[in-house]
């Protein structure tokens, strides 16, 4: 949580696309889908700004 707002990303939206793409990797044995999951990541800063976020 508090990685995620240092990263200025929409804690509640963040939160929803873990809850929902983690379970589709539950077989995985590869760990790597969750670096494009981590709040720094190209896709979590463009898909899920904060609103608080200044331009």
């Amino acid at each position: 949580m508090e990685t995620a707002k240092t990263n200025m990303v929409n804690t509640f939206e963040y939160f929803n696309l873990l809850l929902a793409e983690i379970p589709q990797h539950i077989e995985d044995k590869d760990p790597r889908f969750l670096d494009d999951l981590l709040p720094w990541s190209p896709r979590v800063q463009k898909e899920y700004p904060s609103e608080y976020r200044k331009s």
